[in-house]
């Protein structure tokens, strides 16, 4: 199945239920998709507006993390002597 042929079964119920699966960038695709072909419909703003939201918490997120466990390692380092 093609891209284009699978976007012909996008549905807003779809969207909702990658963004609620934590499906992010999925979900922002079906939205997209939505758009395209009728970009009245505010419900998809919505949805997408939410989906851009969610996936700049998970960047913030993993850069906290990222940072978290470079301070970790840095400390196991420390105390094991190797720094």
């Amino acid at each position: 199945m093609t891209m284009k042929s699978r976007h012909a079964f996008f549905t807003k119920t779809m969207g909702d239920l990658y963004l609620k699966q934590g499906y992010v960038h999925e979900a922002e695709a079906v939205f997209r998709s939505l758009l395209e072909q009728n970009p009245e419909r505010t419900d998809c703003v919505q949805a997408l507006a939410q989906c851009m939201t969610a996936i700049a918490e998970k960047q913030k997120a993993d850069k906290d993390l990222a940072g978290l466990l470079a301070s970790w390692v840095g400390l196991i380092r420390e105390e094991a002597g190797l720094t």
